[in-house]
């Protein structure tokens, strides 16, 4: 079963090298078919996962135990029909300062009032939502 995660965090440290977390998620993530997008605004991620339920479990129990994050918050995990970045090992989207903080509340909340645990029809996820938000690029 195919399922969607959405998280925030805050870089362990000041400077990051999002060019070289970009390089090693997408080899990885080519080899465990994970599929999603990486936001960064300067001093917080959002990041949106998709694959298999077994997959995404252990690489959201990885994340939680690596230092290079702090202040992780799950906001969403769901399951869903079909994949919105399944040509995106991992797509990246650069976001003004200040910008993921509200995205990440607002994401939060309709998390919060979907009803049940219901696959989440083509066009209704997470990701279609974020995937029609930014252009087309990898």
């Amino acid at each position: 079963m195919l399922v969607e995660l959405i998280y925030t965090s805050v870089p362990a440290t000041e400077t990051v090298d999002v060019k070289a977390i970009l390089e090693v998620a997408r080899r990885k993530n080519a080899k465990l078919d994970i599929t999603g997008m990486l936001c960064f605004d300067g001093k917080m991620f959002i990041q949106l996962l998709e694959a298999e339920e077994a997959v995404i479990d252990a690489l959201y129990g990885a994340i939680e135990h690596d230092k290079r994050h702090k202040d992780i918050e799950l906001l969403h995990r769901g399951k869903i029909s079909e994949r919105s970045f399944d040509d995106w090992s991992m797509a990246y989207e650069n976001i003004p300062m200040g910008m993921l903080e509200t995205l990440s509340e607002r994401i939060g909340v309709m998390s919060m009032t979907e009803a049940g645990n219901e696959v989440a029809a083509i066009g209704e996820s997470f990701g279609d939502r974020l995937f029609g938000l930014f252009p087309q690029q990898n």
